[in-house]
């Protein structure tokens, strides 16, 4: 522990005390200001255990503090959590499969440490199980997969706009995957999660406005430089903020036995699209085809920076982060993919969409569905274990632009701006729909409540589906 200048200790927490540091890159004065802490259990472990957290109200900051669980046998496990959770509770680290004495370890070390973002060490604890979980679930993705505009989201996914802290993720607690129930069980996959229920794992790193390359990408410039031009640290945070790869997050292993996301919106540049026909009449043919040209290379072939960003590798990285050819590994991981939902509809309460562009929007999600379904077909047909979800036919009658005001009828949110969270916009970006210096709400034409419900109804019959025939373990 290097760092004695850097590590302080607070009447807070569990049992009213804590230590804290601030998190640092190794080019970032990380070497000498390097603080790791280590708890050990008092006796051995030889089975599966839970591993909690407690996260304290204070001083706990950084969006990505590094726990590695240590197993036995030399094995070693390390997962990131978005520690601003703003109050003193525990947290599910994971369940492991232990063989020997359990340790877990804490390093102020990681990818967006620049010595502001506080971290803190506070208690472990264990839950031995009697046997493995029937179901480790991962969500993952965009804004359709983390529950933008079903409110009630997590205060670390939903904070600190216009500073270094803002994370917009804005994973609610009322997300479909939350909402859904799995084949066999009578709770939802979030009544289990929050009871910590010795049948459920699950872990939710979906984030609002990410992108393919957001899920992958190990690390990004905008992490290691000041906060500097707002407008500049707007645009390369969105969809990732400071939090690790999705991909990186370390929830995704062999024992997972279901991983459900929605991804590739945001590649296809749909908020883009959204803009253009709020303010302009924006149709003409060639307007579509070009979209429609943009949708099929974000689902199957786009690259950036000479990299692969798009829907069809992700999947291929899912498949092979749950190890799913591995020999001996039993059921393999089902990989849902959940597609978009229609999200005008036909209807005259969107006065700012012309028919044109509802019509165009239609259209479009059909192709989305269809370019993504069969790459999915695709890829199942090569022996991954992918399967897609659509909504299409679920969310027909249900736009934002539908003549009714019949609570229930619509479930998705029309362009608005009120301001939703302390995470959300509240100035003018470049690219987004504006209004008296402020640009319109995240929640803008995204599900509500009733939708998630639905996302998580077509989720529920896709698992029990003769062709997906999902079971846990």
């Amino acid at each position: 522990m290097p760092a004695r200048a850097d590590f302080q200790q607070l009447g807070n927490g569990f049992g009213g005390h804590e230590w804290f540091g601030y998190t640092r890159t190794a080019g970032r004065n990380g070497d000498v200001m390097k603080v790791t802490g280590t708890w050990e259990l008092d006796r051995a472990v030889n089975g599966w255990a839970r591993v909690l957290v407690h996260i304290p109200k204070r001083r706990a900051e950084t969006q990505q503090a590094p726990y590695t669980v240590y197993l036995g046998g030399g094995q070693s496990e390390t997962r990131y959590l978005s520690q601003g959770r703003e109050q003193s509770a525990w947290h599910n680290l994971g369940v492991f499969q232990f063989a020997g004495t359990p340790k877990v370890s804490l390093t102020n070390l990681n990818l967006e440490g620049d010595g502001t973002a506080a971290i803190a060490w506070d208690a472990i604890a264990f839950q031995t199980l009697a046997k493995r979980p029937k179901h480790f679930v991962v969500g993952m993705g965009d804004s359709f997969a983390s529950g933008e505009g079903a409110g009630n989201y997590y205060p670390e996914t939903d904070m600190g706009y216009k500073s270094v802290r803002w994370n917009a993720c804005r994973r609610s607690k009322d997300a479909w995957i939350r909402q859904a129930v799995l084949p066999g069980e009578t709770q939802t996959v979030g009544q289990l999660a929050d009871s910590f229920d010795p049948k459920m794992d699950f872990a939710f790193v979906a984030c609002s406005g990410a992108i393919t390359r957001d899920m992958t990408t190990r690390e990004y410039q905008y992490t290691a430089d000041p906060l500097g031009d707002w407008p500049d640290y707007r645009g390369d945070a969105e969809g990732r903020f400071r939090e690790v790869a999705q991909m990186e997050s370390g929830f995704l292993n062999k024992n997972t036995t279901l991983v459900a996301l929605s991804i590739g919106g945001n590649d296809a540049k749909f908020s883009s699209i959204i803009v253009n026909c709020y303010v302009f009449s924006c149709y003409s043919a060639n307007y579509e085809n070009d979209i429609k040209a943009d949708i099929a290379h974000a689902v199957r072939d786009r690259m950036e920076s000479g990299v692969q960003a798009n829907v069809k590798d992700i999947l291929y990285r899912v498949e092979a982060k749950v190890e799913n050819a591995a020999p001996g590994r039993g059921k393999k991981a089902k990989i849902a993919l959940m597609g978009y939902p229609e999200i005008a509809g036909a209807g005259t309460s969107c006065p700012e969409f012309d028919d044109q562009a509802k019509g165009m929007f239609q259209r479009l999600s059909q192709h989305f569905a269809t370019e993504e379904a069969g790459m999915v077909q695709t890829l199942k047909a090569g022996g991954l274990e992918v399967s897609f979800a659509n909504p299409l036919p679920a969310f027909q009658g249900h736009g934002a632009c539908i003549d009714s005001n019949f609570p229930g009828d619509k479930w998705i949110h029309y362009v608005n701006f009120t301001k939703t969270g302390p995470g959300d916009f509240q100035d003018v970006g470049d690219g987004c729909v504006a209004e008296w210096f402020q640009c319109a709400s995240r929640t803008s034409i995204h599900p509500n409540i009733d939708g998630a419900r639905a996302h998580a109804t077509v989720f529920e019959e896709h698992l029990e589906n003769s062709a997906v025939n999902y079971t846990g373990w």
